[in-house]
């Protein structure tokens, strides 16, 4: 017996016992260490960070269960990088699914259940293939089949959250694994706004750049996205999970830390002076008390509620103090309305409704072209709404498509009214969280898109994603409730 054991000790090891032995992790930290000391010095290749990178996601890949990746890749997945494969969000997506596929393949993964949303979600990227018929240039046609390589990826996260995350345990999970992004998006926000000229992630790194000016530049703080309007409606979105976890969590060090992440989150809808944000930020809040009103009391409404104001105000007074360009409540109380429509989108929004018509069904493709127009800044506006930029890019058949998901998705995932959300299950808490950030997103959508760039459109199909998973997983614990009752 001791010879077969030592040849078995001592002899070839397969590769993928290889990749995830000890010494291995022990050589990555190494590596990490000394690229970090690269970073700080300034003596750093682009190329390595991003080998480092995608050398520890292809580990975790080999080494964890797949619902555990993917709540990896929902930590990192709003800071894309490009590399000479492509942009590194599609190509984690893409690892994912061939590893998903070879799971179930050989029984390690069970068959995957189908969901209410499989066939609209295919739809979806049918219409905007569909609009590649009508795109002039060959240029567009690329930069529109990129597009949908984006919106393909997402679409796909959509498929392994709803798949692959089947207990309550993986569930907890990914909403942490989204509250850990949510940290990190924070702190490129906060630095942003302490030290303007820092960069703490460089733009040559993110694969998408500053989407507008930024704070050193004239403009408003946008974080890592580069965009003001689209930092408000993450912290905004992202509040309403922070806080259905605080309310959830009994450590002490647990809930100070997420109390200090959403006062983070809100300083940062504040100092973007982003008036949607804020609007969906207040709307979610009341929405999030209206669902969970059976925990209310008089006495905890009028404690929490003078606080809350307190706070706000503290805020606003803090930016108009210290922020010397644009401040939240003179830009609320400056706004004015043009047919019901606010004066800063009046003129885009003409623009492009005008063009519609073109090719109303099918519009006019996936990628919308920046060069030409009116803008003030120079070229072309963007929509400015999320609505009119599938109707321009997808026709009334692909925005039909869109609003059905949203519909869809929306009712499917009312959680019931009157919950205490800190004596639910944890999954039709999640759920309701989910259900609340929907409505949050449909509204911050009517005045921004989600199109712009490529890491909103993640955020939109893994909160479908996280909403399906919830639901199936608390219709199937009701079900086994019921039966072994019975």
């Amino acid at each position: 017996m001791t010879p077969n054991r030592t040849r078995s000790i001592r002899g070839p090891r397969a590769i993928s016992q290889l990749l995830v032995h000890p010494l291995v992790y022990l050589l990555v930290a190494a590596m990490a260490g000394i690229l970090l000391a690269a970073l700080m010095t300034g003596n750093l290749s682009a190329r390595y960070v991003k080998a480092l990178i995608g050398g520890i996601f292809f580990l975790f890949l080999i080494r964890l269960p797949l619902f555990a990746v993917v709540g990896l890749f929902l930590v990192i997945f709003a800071f894309p990088t490009y590399i000479y494969l492509g942009n590194t969000n599609v190509i984690f997506v893409l690892f994912m699914l061939v590893a998903w596929g070879v799971r179930v393949r050989l029984e390690k993964e069970p068959i995957p259940p189908k969901t209410f949303l499989d066939y609209a979600a295919w739809c979806y990227l049918a219409v905007h293939v569909l609009s590649l018929v009508n795109v002039e240039s060959s240029e567009n046609a690329i930069k529109g089949i990129q597009q949908i390589q984006f919106l393909g990826a997402a679409v796909a996260l959509y498929f392994l959250i709803s798949k692959v995350v089947r207990t309550e345990r993986h569930l907890r999970l990914i909403l942490y694994a989204l509250t850990a992004s949510s940290v990190l998006v924070s702190i490129t926000g906060v630095m942003e706004y302490i030290v303007p000229t820092f960069r703490l992630i460089p733009d040559w790194f993110i694969a998408a750049g500053p989407a507008g000016k930024r704070l050193a530049e004239g403009g408003r703080v946008g974080g890592v996205f580069g965009f003001h309007g689209l930092l408000a409606d993450f912290c905004a979105i992202l509040f309403i999970l922070q806080l259905y976890l605080f309310i959830r969590l009994r450590n002490v060090v647990v809930r100070f830390a997420l109390a200090v992440l959403m006062f983070a989150g809100g300083f940062q809808i504040f100092v973007t002076a982003n008036r949607g944000g804020f609007v969906v930020w207040v709307i979610g809040l009341l929405y999030m008390a209206w669902i969970g009103r059976g925990a209310l009391t008089l006495r905890r409404i009028l404690v929490a509620l003078p606080l809350i104001l307190l706070i706000g105000f503290g805020l606003g007074l803090f930016v108009e103090e210290y922020n010397e360009a644009i401040t939240l409540f003179l830009r609320i109380s400056t706004t004015q309305f043009e047919r019901g429509v606010p004066d800063t989108r009046v003129v885009v929004w003409r623009e492009v409704m005008a063009e519609i018509p073109n090719h109303l069904w099918i519009g006019h493709g996936p990628y919308y072209d920046l060069r030409g127009g009116t803008d003030k800044i120079g070229g072309r506006a963007w929509p400015h709404s999320a609505y009119l930029f599938y109707l321009w890019s997808t026709g009334v058949i692909g925005l039909a498509v869109f609003l059905w998901i949203l519909v869809k998705v929306f009712f499917k995932s009312y959680p019931g009214g009157k919950l205490r959300l800190g004596r639910v299950s944890f999954a039709q808490g999640a759920m309701a969280v989910a259900h609340i950030q929907i409505l949050q997103f449909a509204l911050a959508q009517i005045r921004d898109e989600h199109q712009r760039g490529n890491v909103y459109p993640y955020l939109m199909w893994a909160l479908f994603g996280i909403a399906v998973a919830a639901r199936r997983i608390h219709r199937e614990a009701n079900r086994a409730e019921r039966d072994s009752g019975s």
